[in-house]
């Protein structure tokens, strides 16, 4: 048995870690990933390994040329090893985990996480190139989250119908097009009053809450947050 766990998870890369420059990284693959219905970007992911102790390294569209491997991983150690940060590029380490060594069965669960991190905020697509993960592999594991997400949706929509929740209901007469968040058959989406990012309704609990704003609440503060909000910038939502 491998004896695999995360440990230091980051998978947003607020902490800004810097790689110790010890030992080189590998490549893992390059993929897709959507993050809004116009916000799509690719990530580069990297291995950096020392006994047990294995780190998942990213790059956010990082923009060099393709040519041979080496090229693009001597590029990112160098941008991984340096405190020096990018408007162009997103960098960090992701998580790290312990595992005895590098085989079918941790790379099977590195998938996952990796296709699994940011979801609902983020959706993995594709793999474009493959490295230490195969295309194969990964996008084998991407049809699998597809079908989960359908499964999910289908799911939020049927209980929606037999057991309606108020917020989603309230959400939709103020025109924020509320729809099923994919990652369970309660959890929902909507644009928030604010601007163009999503609110996150939870139907067990009937309440919503925006991670960019701070707010939250039930149907009837939800009505509260968006009057305010047209108050304040002399718009409404088109309801429907």
């Amino acid at each position: 048995m491998s004896n695999f766990r995360i440990l230091e998870a980051d998978f947003f890369l607020k902490k800004g870690h810097k790689k110790s420059p010890d030992k080189h990284i590998i490549f893992l693959l390059k993929h897709g990933s959507r993050a809004g219905p116009a916000h799509h970007v690719a990530h580069y992911v990297f291995l950096h390994s020392a006994g047990r102790r294995h780190e998942v390294w990213q790059i956010t569209d990082l923009r060099v040329p393709w040519g041979h491997i080496g090229d693009v991983v001597a590029v990112a150690d160098e941008l991984f090893a340096s405190n020096v940060g990018s408007d162009r590029y997103l960098k960090g380490r992701l998580f790290t985990f312990h595992a005895d060594r590098w085989f079918d069965e941790v790379k099977d669960k590195v998938i996952v996480v990796l296709t699994r991190a940011r979801w609902p905020h983020e959706i993995a697509r594709k793999c474009v190139r493959d490295g230490l993960i195969f295309a194969d592999e990964w996008d084998t594991a991407i049809e699998a989250l597809n079908a989960e997400i359908e499964a999910n949706k289908a799911a939020a929509l049927a209980q929606q119908q037999a057991n309606p929740s108020q917020v989603v209901w309230t959400a939709r007469e103020l025109g924020l097009h509320p729809m099923p968040a994919g990652n369970d058959h309660n959890k929902w989406t909507a644009r928030c009053p604010k601007g163009n990012h999503p609110i996150f309704i939870g139907t067990t609990k009937d309440k919503w809450f925006c991670g960019w704003c701070g707010s939250h609440g039930g149907a009837d503060e939800l009505k509260t947050f968006h009057a305010e909000t047209a108050k304040k910038t002399g718009h409404s939502s088109d309801a429907g």
